[in-house]
């Protein structure tokens, strides 16, 4: 109990010294830039006082005696980077902006004045390795995957590797592990080092969020070096037999806390959906993962203030810069900092987190524990209860209906926003929403728009090759050489004319909506029903397959584009893309489904297995990697034919999108994707209980589920277009 109470008092000292060094003087350059300032120097003495009531340092995992541990010294392998100039990221991101990437990996340290700083991995850490600075040392071994900081000192150089971890040497000839910071040799055996609060992020993300923070100055001799694609051989020759608890390239983010170490896997992170509430020897931790960027951090769930409150936290992608919201309806970032709410300004403590791989976590660490996706427990896989959102035209929302609504345990509305609806029946609805307390958002249908199908017949989605959507259209006439089947009325984003027409179409039509919406859920961003010609309502991985073009196909990436131009138009709102997952296994036909019986929706055509689900996995990867908030899936059960005796009742598949995303996409070597993140939209039956809904649709682990009290019409009818004008 001593030394667990020992680290939690390390902890609040830690944090009170980062205050305090931030409060004090510091000296400037002749331009009034942040220059350097004995401050660092308290660090030094926390790292002393450290040192003798913990003798033994961070003790978590100390390997057998037995070992042996393999050193290799290459002291000039690399030459440190010492005390350089400093400047503010938003002057360095205009000095080299032709350089500097949004994405381009960096180590942020995120407590102190100026509310820290960012160092680019390209421009220092891969050239230098280690920078000895009064910010802090801050290393890089990108063979073991880490980059983290300790107390700062002008004292360090880079000496070589030794297990496959880095090793930095202090001139008074200690040598100490760059990724737990314990001295193994030397004068100070056995002392460890005092990280310094640090994450590994991308220089857009830390650079937009905090401008004024520091960045050192990115003189023209500081020129970008890739990261290394190809392990370093010297590092490699050192590494141990590696523990086979996990493949060793594993990436993890481990903790380490006097005599206890645990270790999560990424996967584990994403798949809990950001946010893991666990212990570490005694102490509570919070880790949090943020998608966008890629990165993992850990607080104590205290806050720094004295006297600390105690902070609960859950996930809430409807904010994506700040997804982890508290009790007190504040919103945090993955630095731990209160963006909004009755705790804005505030900060969690931070815990000395990293991330790596776990060949060199184990080695470090041999006795550690693992949490992976395999052993996690299930709950915290799936999520609890669901928040509940209504999906309504707007001359539906009386006051009466919005706030039955509410008592029925939804907090949000969506109204239906197309030119069909009269002007005139918004202000009520709108009225009736905010009196219920309802959030609002708007539902917008982007491909299926009749106007501009009727306006532009070629730019509608074209049928695709097979002919297996005849067997719904009995009546309709195939093609002929000089024709082709389109699905009317579906002008998809895919082609270059209707992507700028349908962009002006809904920026047009959110300039008029009424009232402080939160959101906007965009339906249709994806190709047209039916699109290879099978005749699924959910195949929209295709735009004319094996027929001719009548319009200019895009990239891949059109979804994602489409949003990010449209969120220039509309900032500060949030933007939800509204996906339909693709053809399934039991649409194969019969003979070839699960269990020789499927559903028939894909007539005769493989669709579940090759091009299908791969076109569909690159075509989310590309979305989900650029768009950081909520995506919603559509679950209608009715509109995509998914009742009937194939199925145990007429609601079985809710959870299809779901179970979908999470088979098909780690098999094409896809990410996945953490139920919170996901938000279902499933159909009411006549007359249904939004109650009861709730209680039979909200327990998916899904962020939030939308009922649908209008139909959200999926079907199409073919029309024939000539090829040539």
């Amino acid at each position: 109990m001593r030394c667990m109470g020992s680290i939690r008092l390390a902890t609040s000292v830690s944090t009170t010294l980062t205050a305090w060094c931030g409060a004090l003087p510091r000296l400037t350059d002749a331009r009034g830039k942040p220059g350097k300032c004995a401050a660092g120097r308290l660090w030094v003495v926390f790292a002393c006082w450290l040192a003798a009531c913990h003798p033994a340092g961070l003790r978590a995992g100390e390997p057998p005696s037995s070992r042996q541990d393999k050193l290799l010294p290459r002291p000039r392998a690399f030459t440190a980077l010492v005390n350089p100039d400093c400047s503010h990221c938003i002057d360095e991101a205009r000095r080299r902006a032709a350089e500097l990437e949004d994405e381009e990996r960096v180590l942020a340290w995120i407590r102190g004045k100026y509310q820290g700083g960012a160092i680019p991995a390209r421009f220092f850490l891969v050239p230098y390795r280690v920078i000895s600075d009064t910010y802090g040392v801050f290393v890089f071994d990108p063979d073991a995957g880490y980059m983290r900081g300790y107390e700062p000192s002008l004292d360090f150089s880079f000496y070589g590797w030794r297990n496959g971890i880095m090793v930095i040497r202090h001139k008074d000839g200690t040598l100490f592990s760059a990724l737990s910071g314990r001295a193994f040799a030397g004068p100070r055996q056995g002392e460890s080092l005092v990280p310094i609060p640090t994450i590994e992020t991308t220089w857009g993300y830390f650079s937009r969020a905090y401008p004024g923070a520091v960045a050192y100055h990115m003189y023209e001799k500081y020129r970008p070096f890739e990261l290394p694609a190809v392990q370093d051989a010297d590092s490699a020759s050192t590494r141990l037999e590696p523990d086979p608890r996990l493949p060793a390239e594993t990436d993890v983010f481990g903790l380490a806390l006097a005599d206890h170490a645990k270790a999560w896997t990424l996967a584990a992170l994403q798949a809990a959906g950001g946010l893991v509430t666990d212990q570490v020897g005694e102490q509570d931790v919070v880790v949090l993962w943020y998608g966008p960027t890629q990165t993992a951090s850990a607080f104590a769930p205290l806050t720094e203030e004295e006297p600390p409150q105690h902070v609960t936290l859950s996930y809430d992608p409807d904010r994506p810069d700040a997804p982890f919201l508290d009790e007190t309806g504040s919103h945090w970032s993955i630095e731990g900092r209160a963006l909004d709410g009755p705790r804005k300004g505030q900060a969690l403590r931070w815990l000395p987190g990293v991330q790596c791989r776990w060949f060199a976590w184990s080695a470090e660490f041999p006795h550690t524990e693992v949490v992976s996706v395999a052993n996690a427990p299930q709950a915290a896989l799936r999520g609890s209860k669901a928040a509940l959102g209504i999906i309504a035209l707007p001359e539906s929302v009386t006051q009466q209906a919005a706030a039955r609504w509410a008592a029925s345990g939804a907090d949000r509305l969506a109204l239906v926003l197309d030119s069909s609806q009269p002007r005139s029946a918004y202000p009520s609805a709108v009225a009736a929403a905010a009196a219920a307390g309802l959030d609002l958002y708007y539902w917008v249908e982007v491909a299926r728009c009749p106007e501009l199908a009727q306006a532009h017949p070629r730019w509608m989605a074209s049928l695709g090759l097979h002919t297996d959507w005849k067997d719904r259209f009995p009546d309709a006439a195939l093609p002929s050489e000089e024709e082709v089947a389109k699905a009317w009325p579906w002008v998809p984003i895919g082609y270059a004319e209707a992507y700028s027409a349908q962009l002006d179409r809904v920026a047009n039509l959110l300039s008029q909506a009424v009232g402080d919406y939160r959101g906007v859920l965009l339906s249709g961003l994806q190709g047209g029903p039916a699109s290879c010609g099978c005749g699924n309502l959910q195949c929209r991985w295709a735009l004319d397959y094996g027929v001719p073009a009548t319009a200019t196909k895009l990239e891949e990436n059109a979804a994602a584009k489409f949003l990010t131009e449209l969120a220039a138009r509309l900032p500060n709102r949030l933007l939800v893309p509204v996906w339909v997952t693709e053809c399934e296994e039991s649409d194969l036909p019969a003979a070839s489904g699960p269990a020789s019986r499927g559903t028939g929706l894909c007539g005769s055509v493989p669709c579940a297995r090759g091009a299908c689900p791969r076109a569909f996995a690159a075509q989310w990867q590309a979305l989900a990697e650029a768009h950081a908030g909520p995506i919603a899936l559509l679950a209608l059960c009715r509109q995509f034919a998914r009742t009937g005796s194939f199925y145990e009742s007429d609601t079985a598949w809710t959870t299809g999108p779901l179970t979908y995303l999470e088979q098909v996409l780690p098999s094409h070597g896809c990410q996945p994707v953490p139920r919170q993140r996901l938000w279902l939209v499933v159909e009411a039956d006549e007359g249904e209980d939004v109650a009861a809904l709730r209680n039979t649709r909200c327990h998916t682990g899904a962020g939030t589920v939308w009922i649908a009290l209008t139909q959200l019409d999926q079907s199409y009818e073919p029309r024939l277009v000539h090829v040539q004008e």
